[in-house]
């Protein structure tokens, strides 16, 4: 009688019966026999398994390191992809709340340095000259800084493009 198995459940039966098979392949080619006819006296089995064992351990050991690369690899990308996104939210945030601005560079300059203001009272509201403020969250100052940044970057692109 078969077994109805969940799908995932069929393919991890599938994938270890693909792999016993090679296996039996292999031995059959190696030692002209199937592990069924092989005479008991001629293997140390508990050693044979204890040295496979050792290899499936470093095996592990090697796939794990592998993936802590991959992992870190992917998180490093995957921070500064976060952070850009939340960038852009608050360019849509801030384009909600004031509009589309244009101003004179100069007039930037005013708001972008006000903003790296607050970034620096966040960045010091644990020091004891700390001075009262509301800016005490300091990603979320960095993300306004680089959002200005951005709304400038915006209009000289649209400058550039009208000259």
């Amino acid at each position: 009688m078969k077994v109805k198995r969940p799908k995932i459940s069929q393919a991890v039966v599938d994938g270890f019966a693909a792999i016993i098979d090679a296996q039996d392949k292999k031995g059959l080619e190696k030692y002209d026999r199937s592990i069924d006819d092989a005479v008991d006296e001629d293997y140390d089995w508990k050693l044979m398994a204890l040295e496979e064992m050792a290899d499936y351990s470093k095996y592990l050991v090697r796939e794990i390191r592998r993936l802590r690369n991959a992992l870190d690899s992917f998180l490093n990308r995957d921070l500064t992809s976060l952070a850009l996104l939340d960038v852009n939210q608050e360019r849509i945030a801030q384009n909600a709340k004031w509009g589309l601005q244009r101003h004179d560079y100069p007039f930037w300059l005013t708001i972008l340095v006000e903003e790296v203001g607050e970034v620096s009272q966040a960045m010091q509201k644990d020091c004891t000259s700390y001075k009262n403020s509301d800016a005490s969250d300091l990603y979320k100052e960095l993300i306004q800084v680089a959002a200005v940044a951005v709304a400038i970057a915006e209009q000289v692109k649209e400058n550039d493009a009208t000259l």
